[in-house]
């Protein structure tokens, strides 16, 4: 887990949690994230997308790992960000199954919706 400028352009680097990486294949160009946050409210129970980590996890204060944003980010800016933690299997089992419930890929639908986003607004 690094910090990094993220989202493009934030005065304030993120946490991310890398959800797949070989460090072994410089090959690969981009890596799958998901980003974490500062937990605003603490003691709230999380949601299904939602991990909570803390002290235990080598954070210095209580974060959520948010399953709904997983981005592909440039490895060169993964690795190149500030070194945090390296999460256990436990943590990461829970980081897989947030991400299942955020982005509904274990909802069973037999349908989706495809579209093509509108224009920014100038």
């Amino acid at each position: 887990m690094t910090a990094v400028p993220f989202p493009q352009g934030s005065p304030t680097p993120h946490p991310v949690v890398m959800l797949q990486d070989d460090p072994n294949n410089p090959a690969e160009d981009r890596v799958s994230v998901v980003v974490c946050q500062t937990d605003k409210k603490p003691g709230k129970p999380t949601k299904a997308w939602q991990v909570r980590v803390g002290a235990a996890e080598g954070f210095d204060h209580d974060t959520i790992v948010d399953g709904r944003w997983v981005f592909c980010l440039k490895r060169s800016t993964v690795v190149a960000g500030t070194f945090i933690t390296t999460l256990d299997a436990i943590a990461m089992r829970k980081v897989d199954t947030a991400v299942v419930a955020g982005l509904q890929l274990g909802s069973g639908s037999a349908s989706a919706t495809v579209q093509v986003p509108a224009p920014p607004t100038p």
